[in-house]
């Protein structure tokens, strides 16, 4: 049995489940190779370092703060969205952050050249993108930023063309970058990178990673 029948043997949900552990960690693990390199982070993570340093507290508490608030919202305003994977995800992107922070933190933690940086910068924002893509091909939940546009268009996009997801995402980026650099986060090139590139990055790593390990290569997902 090779490595492609093995993974096809194993009940799909197991397969969903296994691919948004494998994810998220990598988004965690991701996460800290761009704070090394201080040019500016996706504006989720902007924030919750902004929110670490006015409060001490380490960045995956932080998040895992934000996200159990959001929770709460979520429940009540889009509680379709939430699933195995939301929580999961609640707990799990914040310890994961600061397991590999910690293990990165002797050996990048120090002052970087500048060709050091770039590298941490690219290989961060394509490593994201990966595992992200792992994260939303295995659809069993949404964390709650990631589905605050969506229920707000649920909810409000017959009101008008503004609150229609790709705007909502928009204004929530801004705001998520604007509140870090308020409170002393770097907003940089990164920052502007992560906004542009992630999008075409995940959607090629779903199509031709993560979509046809989970489903198959001819499977769609449900």
């Amino acid at each position: 049995m090779n490595w492609k029948e093995y993974v096809a043997s194993i009940p799909l949900l197991k397969r969903r489940v296994v691919a948004l552990i494998i994810g998220i960690t990598i988004m965690g693990f991701a996460v800290n190779p761009l704070r090394f390199a201080l040019f500016g982070n996706d504006p989720y993570t902007c924030m919750n370092l902004g929110y670490s340093n006015v409060t001490g507290l380490s960045v995956g508490t932080c998040m895992t703060i934000f996200n159990v608030v959001f929770l709460v919202w979520m429940f009540f305003c889009g509680r379709r969205y939430i699933n195995i994977g939301t929580l999961i995800y609640l707990f799990y992107l914040g310890m994961a952050s600061d397991f590999f922070y910690a293990l990165l933190q002797p050996y990048f933690g120090g002052e970087l050249d500048l060709m050091t940086r770039v590298l941490l910068m690219g290989g961060g924002i394509v490593i994201s993108c990966f595992g992200v893509s792992f994260y939303m091909a295995s659809n069993i939940g949404m964390g709650p930023y990631d589905a605050f546009s969506w229920i707000m268009q649920d909810n409000y996009g017959h009101k008008g063309k503004f609150f229609q997801f790709k705007y909502m995402r928009i204004c929530l980026d801004f705001s998520a970058a604007a509140i870090g650099f308020m409170l002393g986060s770097i907003v940089s090139i990164g920052t502007i990178i992560t906004a542009f590139f992630t999008g075409p990055l995940v959607n090629f790593f779903i199509n031709n990673v993560s979509r046809p390990l989970i489903y198959g290569r001819h499977s769609d997902i449900k």
